[in-house]
């Protein structure tokens, strides 16, 4: 089983400072939970330091999913100077370095697919068996979510228009989860 803050401790330490753009390009899917597509077309403005969010909506380069793909994300304190360090030396539009966008491209054109390619032999490297490495960070995202804050939660966080898709197949049992009763309380409570 992946444990996300060691996948997230091993970029840090292995992607920040050597390979950015990979690193950027996971800290959006794993700890935004952004889809690849949204990562990869992702505009500084879109970026709300003042409020600690990410807003995944519609722009002359991206057209959502779903109506509920557009979303505000909210980020940690931690997760924001992670974004404006990097902002510092950037000076494109984007979030991410790539290619220039090709709004009329399939679904399947990314502007950053090295980027992308890099990370998933990296991911790989980390024992991340996944088919789709990428779209693991995703589910990895809303599962924390839904183990902090609940399924409704994640569900709005992944933008999914169903509760039903982020409950079979982007979350996974984080935290025990059981009931708590003292069988000798109640024995002592039936004998008064």
């Amino acid at each position: 089983d992946l444990n996300p803050e060691w996948l997230l401790a091993c970029a840090q330490r292995e992607l920040r400072e050597q390979r950015p753009n990979e690193f950027l390009a996971l800290f959006l899917c794993l700890w935004a939970g952004l889809r690849r597509r949204e990562a990869d077309l992702l505009l500084w403005e879109q970026v709300d330091f003042k409020n600690g969010q990410v807003h995944v909506r519609r722009t002359a380069f991206f057209e959502p999913k779903t109506e509920e793909s557009q979303r505000a994300i909210d980020l940690a304190p931690e997760a924001l100077d992670v974004l404006r360090s990097l902002k510092k030396g950037s000076t494109s539009e984007f979030v991410l370095n790539g290619s220039d966008p090709r709004p009329g491209a399939t679904y399947d054109y990314y502007r950053c697919d090295c980027t992308w390619r890099d990370l998933v032999g990296w991911l790989q490297e980390k024992g991340v068996r996944d088919h789709k490495a990428i779209h693991m960070l995703r589910k990895e995202s809303g599962s924390l979510i839904a183990s902090t804050h609940g399924i409704e939660a994640a569900r709005q966080h992944l933008g999914h228009r169903d509760i039903r898709t982020t409950s079979a197949h982007y979350v996974s049992k984080k935290k025990r989860v059981e009931i708590s009763l003292s069988l000798n309380t109640a024995l002592k409570e039936v004998a008064l």
